[in-house]
């Protein structure tokens, strides 16, 4: 597995770390906690994406959104259905910015 840059090498993940990793709420009331290691998988997968900076925006939005939380057998579906909505946001984004050199 290649070496995360967004976790090895931005300020925020040591903070978070000690923590045990970024905690996302669930609908059973039981948390999920993405450690080093998981990010470090999502990251491997979306390589073009800050995972770590989509993390925390799910985490806020979890927070916000009790009643649309999954159970924790679910929330890995959840991670991943996220991350690939922002890499399809990400691709839609660099292609209008294209677009607009072009023109």
């Amino acid at each position: 597995m290649r070496p995360s840059p967004y976790i090895q090498h931005k300020s925020r993940w040591p903070g978070i770390q000690k923590r045990g990793g970024i905690p996302i709420n669930c609908a059973d009331g039981q948390g999920f906690t993405v450690t080093h290691d998981l990010c470090c998988r999502f990251e491997n997968d979306f390589q073009q994406l800050d995972v770590v900076r989509e993390l925390m925006k799910l985490r806020h939005w979890c927070r916000k959104n009790n009643d649309k939380l999954v159970p924790r057998e679910a929330i890995y579906g959840l991670i991943r259905s996220w991350l690939n909505r922002a890499e399809k946001r990400r691709i839609r984004a660099e292609h209008q910015r294209s677009g607009e050199a072009d023109e």
